[in-house]
């Protein structure tokens, strides 16, 4: 009965990962130049390292990072999709935050994958999550977007507690009043373990980056109201030891209350 089970998962694991068909092609793209107000986005890549499309929205996610110097990718596992379970710990790149923002845009454990989001909004098809030939072209037609925010973030290691404490300054450049949910994410790079390939072998070398590692606080942030003046938030992560320091930055995300969407974003590296 377990190797029917297992046969079964395999089976659907192989079939659910998503084929592109030739008319989702991507967009090649030169750097951009962009305002110097300019919004910083995030696109969520969701994937899982028995996903053997994945590689290859990984490497569309790293054009789009050469291509965009506003752009922060934050790689999601969903510990809720097949793609991502495994019985070994080292294999293990799901956090509990993944699922929170992944069950939000609709994701079942038969989406099948990689799929991606841009900004937390909507696609044209009135859908979250698109497939990564689409990410081009969808970052093309907003990437020159400005913000009325601007955002310095400083996360400081606290050898002492071992943790890291964290201070934002916002700074909206608008004397209305603005609803405002801050979002704190620890991201880790350079992660070498499994992944299957586009060709159906099994990489076991290969290098996962931007890998939520997890949500500090509450995975939907603190509420913000910002009145034209700088804002200062302070808030502390708990390290885990599994991660490696000098591969992890902090990632700030402030959304509209009133919608979800990004606003603006910001990195740093652990000082």
């Amino acid at each position: 009965m377990k190797k029917t089970i297992y046969t079964l998962l395999v089976a659907f694991c192989l079939c659910a990962c998503e084929v592109i068909h030739e008319d989702n092609r991507i967009i090649d793209l030169d750097p951009q130049l962009l305002p110097t107000n300019a919004k910083t986005h995030i696109l969520i890549e969701y994937t899982g390292f028995t996903c053997v499309n994945c590689p290859n929205a990984a490497a569309e996610a790293h054009h789009l990072l050469d291509t965009y110097n506003n752009l922060i990718v934050v790689e999601m596992h969903p510990a809720s999709n097949p793609f991502t379970q495994t019985k070994k710990e080292e294999f293990n790149y799901t956090c509990p935050a993944a699922d929170i923002y992944y069950t939000y845009m609709g994701g079942t454990p038969t989406t099948s994958f990689p799929k991606g989001n841009l900004d937390f909004t909507l696609n044209s098809s009135g859908e979250y999550m698109s497939l990564y030939p689409e990410w081009s072209a969808m970052l093309a037609s907003v990437s020159s977007d400005t913000t009325i925010l601007d955002m310095g973030l400083q996360p400081t290691w606290n050898e002492s507690t071992q943790s890291v404490d964290i201070q934002l300054d916002i700074m909206p450049k608008t004397t209305d009043t603005l609803e405002c949910q801050v979002l704190f994410w620890v991201i880790e790079d350079h992660i070498i373990g499994a992944q299957s390939m586009p060709d159906g072998s099994s990489n076991m070398e290969y290098e996962h980056n931007h890998v939520l590692r997890t949500a500090i606080g509450d995975e939907w942030g603190q509420a913000c109201h910002l009145t034209g003046t700088t804002t200062t938030i302070n808030t502390t992560c708990v390290w885990n030891n599994k991660w490696v320091k000098g591969n992890c930055q902090v990632v700030a995300v402030v959304l509209d209350s009133a919608n979800k969407q990004v606003m603006h974003s910001c990195k740093a590296n652990i000082k």
